[in-house]
């Protein structure tokens, strides 16, 4: 049984993906080939988390000073407060945070039509 499923998209709008223990071992030399449906299907059917790929050059990464009481509700607070740096409007990204550091916090967004 898969435990997650690797998938990027293709340039014709379908999904490209391969199954891989949790360690990172694939679990067969299959390439399977869809649409989302498709995708979705063998994913529920392993039980099986799903990590996406995407192009470099379509997500940004950047940092941002964080105070320590604004620390909780960050998600909430620090995609406003970059929404002067964003291009796209603030409610068409997804936007993940990584660990903070001292004050800093990492950033990375993508348009959430990119994925």
């Amino acid at each position: 049984m898969a435990e997650k499923i690797i998938a990027r998209q293709t340039f014709d709008g379908l999904w490209q993906w391969r199954s891989a223990t949790v360690e990172g071992q694939w679990l067969s030399d299959v390439y399977h080939t869809g649409d989302n449906e498709a995708m979705a299907e063998q994913a529920k059917a392993s039980h099986a988390a799903v990590t996406l790929l995407v192009p470099g050059e379509s997500v940004v990464c950047c940092s941002s000073k964080v105070e320590s009481k604004d620390k909780r509700h960050l998600a909430k607070m620090l995609p406003y407060e970059l929404e002067e740096q964003i291009i796209d409007n603030v409610e068409d990204v997804h936007m993940v945070f990584g660990g903070i550091r001292e004050d800093q916090v990492s950033i990375a967004y993508i348009k959430s039509d990119h994925l």
